[in-house]
């Protein structure tokens, strides 16, 4: 068992190879009590979207608007209406199909 802990003050670990950090049989876990977790640099200013949660609200609208464009593709009194939704149906209908390959297998957060 090897075990380590490091107390620093400000440090930052740098290499010109890669820099790795693995975990054989647990989690891999990054967290700052007071300041930002940075991914990609110092510099980081976007933020990450809570995928699990921004995917049960973007399917509930994908679903609320395909059930516009079902109404909408039997819609004859206004001219191009049904043409228009019933191709937006099938841009929705392939994005939902395709919606469990936009959420990381590997790489969560709070």
């Amino acid at each position: 068992l090897v075990f380590s802990i490091w107390v620093l003050t400000k440090s930052i670990l740098e290499s010109n190879e890669d820099v790795g950090f693995r975990s054989r049989e647990s989690n891999v876990n990054l967290s700052s009590e007071k300041g930002y977790v940075n991914l990609g640099g110092t510099n980081a200013d976007q933020a990450i979207v809570l995928g699990d949660t921004f995917m049960a609200s973007f399917s509930s609208l994908l679903k609320n608007l395909e059930t516009l464009c079902s109404s909408l593709s039997s819609e004859s009194s206004i001219q191009g209406t049904a043409a228009k939704a019933i191709l937006v149906k099938a841009q929705i209908q392939s994005i939902s199909n395709n919606l469990p390959k936009f959420l990381s297998k590997k790489v969560k957060s709070v």
